[in-house]
């Protein structure tokens, strides 16, 4: 189904962030394991692809004007993971389940050859393991603000507070005043975070509510023995990895670049100044151009 993503914009969006948003996209959905995965396609199909992963309870939308920069020469897609965003939901979420998500959409976005993955935060945790099961889909991996050891935290999950248990609101201006980012930080784009909160809501015979159903870490696949298979599996995933992080960022700081540089020596390391955890809120066109710039200029090692 084609569509455009022309909707209202923040009345403060500039002339590249319309631009964007403007830009043709297909809705497209494929069923994995008996669970409806939803994902948009920028840019058509037979093209160098790119696969864009989300965080833990972020979407798809996330990734809305970012997308469309890229199209022209690569077909390109970002999906809303199971229990995220408009895919369905299981009664179980694993590293293997999430891993099974990205392999799908990779395996039917249409694209041409190997697929270059850039995923953020949790969806760079998940990405791992998708290409681990399945390298031959993949090009490179791009992870943007994803610690993969978290030996200094304790070895646990990022502190983020969500709470599975479902909050309605009477109307969506009221659930619309409540989107909090997680990590909290402030956003110095007032009309992305409008775009990224107002596609965060749904409207159920409940009430209005988030477009997220469960939380990961609440599961037993995502306990200690996670982060203990991460650290062995990034060392020697048969992919060229490249890393980016905010300046500024709560999650991964300049510790993590050190956590990044043991486990993968020779990997590029792209630090993006005045941006947090959520990278592309605060320096969207510069992480574009970072994004450009690795995918035109980075080569795997010999062997």
């Amino acid at each position: 189904m084609n569509e455009s993503q022309q909707d209202e914009c923040h009345p403060e969006a500039p002339a590249w962030f319309r631009w964007a948003l403007a830009q043709p996209v297909e809705a497209r959905e494929i069923a994995v394991a008996g669970t409806v995965i939803r994902y948009r396609r920028w840019g058509g199909a037979g093209k160098p692809g790119l696969l864009l992963v989300h965080g833990n309870g972020a979407h798809s939308r996330w990734w809305d004007f970012i997308a469309p920069w890229f199209a022209s020469t690569a077909t390109v897609a970002a999906l809303d993971l199971a229990g995220m965003g408009d895919s369905g939901q299981r009664a179980d979420y694993t590293p293997e389940s999430y891993g099974a998500d990205i392999r799908a959409v990779a395996g039917d976005m249409d694209a041409a050859g190997p697929i270059d993955l850039v995923a953020h935060s949790f969806g760079g945790l998940v990405g791992v393991v998708a290409v681990r099961d399945r390298p031959d889909l993949f090009a490179r991996v791009m992870a943007i603000d994803t610690p993969y050891d978290m030996r200094r935290r304790g070895s646990a999950p990022p502190s983020f507070d969500r709470n599975p248990a479902k909050t309605y609101y009477p109307d969506f201006a009221a659930a619309r005043a409540r989107f909090r980012l997680l990590p909290a930080q402030d956003c110095r784009h007032a009309f992305i975070l409008d775009h990224v909160a107002r596609h965060s809501i749904k409207r159920t015979a409940d009430g209005f509510c988030w477009k997220f159903e469960a939380n990961p870490w609440n599961f037993p696949g995502f306990d200690r023995g996670f982060w203990n298979m991460l650290r062995a599996t990034v060392p020697i995933l048969p992919r060229p990895m490249a890393f980016l992080r905010g300046a500024d960022s709560a999650l991964c700081t300049s510790e993590t670049e050190d956590d990044w540089r043991r486990l993968r020596p020779e990997a590029p390391i792209v630090v993006l100044p005045e941006a947090r955890h959520h990278v592309w809120l605060d320096q969207p066109l510069e992480l574009v151009a970072a994004l450009r710039a690795l995918r035109a200029g980075w080569r795997a090692p010999s062997a």
